[in-house]
C-alpha cells in the first residue's frame, strides 16, 4: 500500500466512523422502527430513498460510502436494527473489487452477513442488488480504479451461485435502463463512471419500487 492509499484509507475510515455514530444515535431515537432497511456502500448511502420510494412501511437508509463487505459484516448491528425489520436490500462489493480484496473473502463475508441477518431475523427477506457496472471511458479511470466490468460480472455470477445456499434471499438484476448496448453504465446516468446521478437513481428507484413488500 502506498502512502497516498494509506492516507485515503484513514480519511474514509474517519468519515465512516462519524456516520456510524450518527446512525447509532438515530437508531436509538427513532420513533418507529423500520420494516425495510437499505444497507451497503456509497451508491446506497447517496440514494434519496425518501424522495424516490413510496411505501406505507418505514424505510431506513443505512449505507456508508467506501464500504466493503468486511466493513458491513463488522458493523452489521449498527446498520440493521430494531425488531420490526421484514426486508433488507443490500448493495455491496464494488469496493471489494476496487481495493483488490479476493473474491473468496468477499463471498465469505457476504455469507456471514446473510447468516447473521437470518439468525437475528428468522423471517427476514434479503434482496441483494447486483453490483452495478461502471463506465470504462478513459475520463473516469481515476474514479473506477481497479474495477472492470468483467470483474463485476464475475462477482455477480459468484453471488448468484452463493445465494443458492440460502432461502428467502434473492439476487436482483441490474436495471436495464442503467446499461448501454455494450454493458457499461450509461453516460447519462452517472456522474463519474461509478456513482449514479439523479437520473440514474430514478431508474434504480423504479426498479426497486416493484420489489417493496
Amino acid at each position: 500500500m502506498t502512502s497516498q492509499e494509506s492516507t485515503l484509507n484513514k480519511y474514509y475510515s474517519k468519515i465512516q466512523e462519524t456516520v456510524r455514530q450518527e446512525y447509532a444515535s438515530l437508531n436509538r431515537r427513532t420513533l418507529r422502527e423500520p420494516e425495510i432497511i437499505f444497507i451497503g456502500d456509497s451508491i446506497i448511502h447517496l440514494f434519496p430513498i425518501e424522495e424516490l420510494l413510496v411505501s406505507r412501511k418505514v424505510i431506513a437508509n443505512r449505507g456508508i460510502s467506501a464500504y466493503t463487505t468486511r466493513d458491513l459484516l463488522t458493523y452489521l448491528d449498527i446498520h440493521v436494527f430494531g425488531q420490526a425489520v421484514e426486508e433488507v436490500f443490500i448493495l455491496i462489493g464494488t469496493n471489494d473489487i476496487g481495493m483488490g480484496i479476493p473474491t473468496t473473502e468477499t463471498l465469505a463475508n457476504l455469507s456471514q452477513i446473510i447468516t447473521q441477518l437470518q439468525k437475528d431475523y428468522p423471517s427476514i427477506m434479503v434482496k441483494l442488488l447486483s453490483i452495478l457496472p461502471i463506465n470504462q471511458e478513459q475520463q473516469f479511470s481515476e474514479t473506477v480504479g481497479l474495477r472492470t466490468n468483467q470483474a463485476i460480472a464475475e462477482l455477480n455470477q459468484a453471488y448468484a451461485h452463493l445465494l443458492t445456499r440460502f432461502e428467502l434471499v434473492e439476487l436482483l438484476p441490474v436495471p436495464m435502463g442503467l446499461v448501454d448496448e455494450i454493458g457499461q453504465l450509461k453516460l447519462e446516468v452517472t456522474k463519474d463512471g461509478l456513482h449514479l446521478n439523479q437520473a440514474g437513481y430514478q431508474i434504480l428507484a423504479r426498479d426497486i419500487q416493484t420489489q417493496l413488500t
